[in-house]
């Protein structure tokens, strides 16, 4: 096995279209991080993975799709659904709206792609660290390292997908840490 085969973790998987669904995603990104050697933290990750699922079950389209993929320096998280909507920041009230400012506060960066039959999320061909394509989000730096996820799915993990969407972020080891410090000063 070549370095940056050992160095990386993917999962891709069906959730069932159920509140429970938030729980096994959770379940599912939790052994990624630890399988990959995340040096990041893991709570933020699970909170951004949270976050998705449950934007996809509340506003999206039947049964969402999560793909995780990390390594020991950054994670990228990926929800899709079969839904058209394109999910947006509004403002956040007491009892619901908050969930892309966390995304957002977290993540180096994130967005909305179209989900299509060769691919859950991305552009064919790659699409760097916040990218910014979709809606625009993102911090704007191309590192490659999403480039592999834009690569089809077997089965019918994308097929359900043709016509929908897909919410993704990506999380850096140390990036939230750099800016509390930076914030503080």
């Amino acid at each position: 096995m070549e370095r940056s085969e050992a160095e990386t973790y993917q999962v891709d998987t069906p959730l069932p279209e159920e509140m429970a669904s938030i729980t096994e995603a959770r379940r599912l990104a939790r052994e990624a991080l630890e399988t990959c050697g995340f040096q990041g933290r893991h709570e933020d990750v699970l909170l951004v993975v949270s976050e998705l699922v449950t934007n996809a079950l509340v506003h999206g389209d039947g049964s969402p799709v999560l793909r995780v993929r990390g390594s020991a320096d950054r994670v990228r998280i990926e929800v899709g659904d079969a839904g058209a909507g394109v999910p947006r920041t509004r403002e956040p009230g007491p009892a619901s709206g908050w969930g892309l400012h966390v995304v957002r506060l977290l993540s180096a960066g994130w967005g909305v792609s179209p989900a299509g039959p060769d691919r859950l999320g991305g552009r064919p061909g790659g699409g760097g660290l916040g990218g910014g394509h979709g809606d625009g989000h993102g911090d704007g730096h191309g590192d490659g390292f999403s480039g592999g996820l834009s690569g089809g799915l077997s089965g019918g993990l994308s097929g359900g997908l043709s016509g929908g969407k897909v919410v993704w972020c990506e999380l850096v080891a140390g990036l939230a840490d750099v800016e509390a410090r930076t914030s503080e000063v």
